[in-house]
């Protein structure tokens, strides 16, 4: 059974409820009184919930603990699709779901010919069955929804970090800037054997795609980079090298080929006085004789001469070679971010080559200047690394052009390699979030119980197809009928409408008993009426002992009845539930909830020759400026008296003297207001309409506020249902006037103002 509900939060109207501690713990009878909109249905609803075991989706995020009294505590979670409660709710729920007003029709009503024990067994077992396979199927749906909740939430984690990375890069690519849960699963089923630890990018590697996914397009950047030939610069040196080793065979003058600079001088001298050819030396004015012209001429042979010409041609081809060598580079910023890295690295290395190349080509031209100077002596190159160097150069300058033409190539097929990368960092992101494989894992739970809920919805298909079989054979369905119309007649106090048998179908159709017709545009309280009948044959199907440990809720089983009708409700409620003096007790447990005060007051009665009973109020309080549901152990006054006018007189009255003058309580009351002066003036005045009543006030000044007050701010049929929308002056209105209301009354008259007062403080 029930002990008490210790919370209710985000549940429709109950926000915020905690159970106080001035709040009793539920007995076995337990009576719910509150108007409309107050939260009855809706506490229903949420045992109703208890009943089937299950919570619907929009209502997955409510919290609620609901306390048994062995100490068990139902919670929004595994506790309440596991629970054992035996619940039958009667709500508006239940009617919508079980009798179809539209077709005059209801459900099977199953009555069991005693006769048949054997069948009457098996049937037993098969309901026994059934609710295992329920119970089973419930949990596997329990844990395939859950599941995929969890599994739902999570991956909305990982989307929203997606999307977020990808803002922060400054992606334009609206794909990615509206990335969502639907992408990613629809990225995880495509490419499921690509997530793994390979997809994991390094932190180089991720740096680098993170600035490949940039918004830019670059300009192509041209290769104007011709590569020197091995294999030619290599001849060129043996040839330089060819030079520098010739030996001129003539008649040397060792003092000139001892000194570089004095050989030097007097070669150009020769060649000036060649000019002359006066024969006078132009340094020291003597004669230069011809035996000293061909002394020199010899020195300085055609050999010698021609010697020179290949060591300055060398020179100057060494010269051309360097500055092809020495050729411009593109600026970083020409290229992409993702390749400027590596661009760095390629320009350092080529420095480096240029640096060995520039040295070597040095050092050529170093060898065949000291051979210009002095051409009769015999030099030598060292070749040993000069393929290496230039090979070093080359495979620089390849990479460099590797670089630049990877830049290129992403500015001719921007879109295909923009998407690429991105392709890329997103796989990136998913695999490294999914690592752990617990969502693989989740998913394979979930398929497991997914498989588990279609054998056992097949098992529960052909169960219920035996019970069908089963239940042609046992029902009695005229006595289902006849059981039905007799309750019918009980609770309504007449038999002009009935539930007829139609064998030919194998259902019912709801008649008026004199035409023998369907019994269309039936009234709210026949329907209600017959709605809950039909609830009450439902439970006569249950085994006694069953029923003994079952809890029944009755949200607003009587609607709008004249008074013969609640009478007859509220009997026909006792005889099916309140047990005989020492008999065993009908049921567990018994909830009833209504917004009828007259209704309220016969169950209330009845309630009185129990001592295991509770009486409570279902109150609307302001949170957060909207209306919110708790539930109180009810006041004295509606206890005691038998009359909503004693109610509404108490409500005015507390009002007036509290010191809570909340929106809602404002708007309540000047309704109540209302109430209270119809009740009081049309009895007092014999009028059927408020107005005339006023009229016939005379002697008190304040008529008018008080006319103007309960005819602008109140609304009979809404006690409070609405917090917004009313003009502010409302608050200021209702605190001046509601003592106005009180006085006037007492004005009209005092000897029933004061009898009030009395009877209110229980005197």
């Amino acid at each position: 059974m029930i002990k008490c509900v210790n919370k209710i939060h985000d549940f429709c109207i109950f926000q915020n409820f905690t159970k106080s501690s001035l709040l009793s713990d539920f007995s076995k009878y337990n009576l719910f009184y509150g108007w409309n909109g107050s939260g009855k249905s809706t506490f229903s609803r949420l045992l109703q919930y208890v009943e089937k075991k299950s919570i619907p989706d929009e209502h997955l995020d409510a919290k609620f603990e609901i306390e048994l009294v062995d100490k068990q505590k139902l919670i929004n979670g595994p506790s309440f699709s596991n629970n054992s409660l035996k619940l039958n709710v009667f709500n508006k729920y239940f009617v919508a779901e079980n009798i179809n007003f539209e077709e005059q029709g209801a459900k099977s009503i199953l009555l069991v010919s005693k006769e048949r024990i054997e069948e009457k067994a098996k049937l037993k077992d098969l309901n026994l069955e059934k609710k295992n396979l329920v119970d089973r199927l419930l949990n596997a749906e329990n844990k395939v929804r859950e599941g995929r909740k969890t599994n739902e939430k999570f991956l909305s984690d990982i989307a929203r970090g997606i999307k977020n990375s990808f803002k922060v890069i400054d992606t334009k690519d609206t794909y990615y800037f509206n990335y969502d849960r639907t992408k990613l699963s629809a990225l995880i089923d495509l490419h499921r054997q690509r997530i793994n630890a390979t997809s994991v990018l390094t932190d180089a590697e991720l740096s680098k795609v993170i600035m490949a996914v940039k918004p830019e397009v670059k300009e192509i950047v041209p290769l104007n980079f011709e590569l020197p030939s091995i294999e030619k610069l290599v001849e060129f040196e043996a040839r330089l090298n060819a030079v520098v080793q010739t030996n001129i065979v003539a008649n040397q003058i060792e003092q000139l080929v001892k000194d570089e600079q004095l050989n030097k001088w007097v070669e150009e001298g020769l060649k000036l006085h060649a000019k002359k050819e006066n024969g006078v030396c132009a340094f020291c004015g003597n004669s230069l004789s011809k035996e000293r012209i061909n002394t020199l001429n010899e020195h300085f042979s055609a050999d010698y001469v021609s010697l020179k010409t290949k060591v300055t041609d060398g020179l100057n081809f060494i010269e051309n070679i360097k500055q092809g060598f020495h050729f411009s580079v593109p600026l970083e910023d020409h290229l992409y971010d993702e390749y400027k890295e590596e661009y760095k690295g390629v320009i350092g290395e080529l420095k480096k080559a240029l640096e060995e190349v520039d040295s070597k080509l040095k050092y050529w031209s170093d060898t065949m200047s000291i051979k210009l100077g002095n051409p009769f002596e015999i030099l030598s190159l060292e070749t040993n690394n000069t393929t290496s160097v230039l090979a070093t150069f080359n495979n620089s300058v390849n990479k460099l052009i590797l670089v630049l033409k990877s830049c290129n190539s992403k500015t001719e097929n921007y879109s295909k390699i923009l998407k690429e990368s991105q392709q890329k960092l997103e796989l990136h992101y998913v695999s490294e979030a999914l690592s752990n494989n617990e969502y693989f894992n989740s998913l394979n739970e979930i398929e497991k119980f997914d498989r588990e809920s279609i054998e056992t919805r097949q098992k529960l298909d052909l169960a219920n197809k035996e019970i069908l079989e089963l239940e042609k054979v046992l029902v009695n369905a005229v006595m289902g009928a006849e059981q039905f119309n007799e309750n019918l007649f009980k609770f309504l106090g007449r038999n002009d409408i009935l539930l007829e048998y139609l064998p030919d179908q194998g259902g019912y159709r709801i008649i008026r008993s004199g035409k023998k017709e369907l019994a269309k545009h039936l009234s709210e309280g026949e329907r209600t009426a017959i709605a809950f009948v039909y609830f009450i044959s439902k439970l006569q199907e249950k085994e006694p002992t069953d029923l003994q440990e079952s809890i029944i809720v009755l949200d607003d089983p009587i609607s709008s009845f004249d008074s013969n009708h609640l009478f007859n409700a509220a009997h026909f409620i006792k005889e099916e539930f309140l047990s005989e003096k020492d008999l065993p007790s009908k049921i567990g447990q018994l909830f009833i909830l209504t917004h009828n005060f007259n209704f309220f007051s016969l169950i209330n009665e009845w309630f009185e020759v129990k001592d295991l009973k509770k009486v409570y109020c279902l109150k609307n309080i302001n949170y957060n400026d909207s209306r919110a549901a708790i539930i109180e152990d009810a006041e004295y006054v509606l206890k005691q008296f038998g009359s909503e006018y004693h109610f509404i007189f108490s409500e005015i009255k507390k009002y007036n003297e509290s010191n809570d003058k909340s929106y809602y309580h404002t708007h309540t009351i000047a309704n109540l207001c209302r109430q209270l002066l119809e009740s009081f003036l049309t009895f007092k005045f014999g009028r059927k309409k408020l107005d005339k009543c006023f009229d016939e006030i005379v002697g008190f000044s304040e008529i008018a506020k008080v006319r103007k007050f309960v005819n602008h701010y109140s609304h009979r049929a809404d006690h409070g249902a609405s917090i917004r929308g009313y003009n502010d002056n409302l608050f200021g209105e209702t605190e001046k006037l509601v003592p106005v209301v009180l006085d006037l009354v007492k004005h009209v008259d005092s000897l029933h103002y004061n009898s009030m007062l009395a009877r209110i403080n229980g005197n």
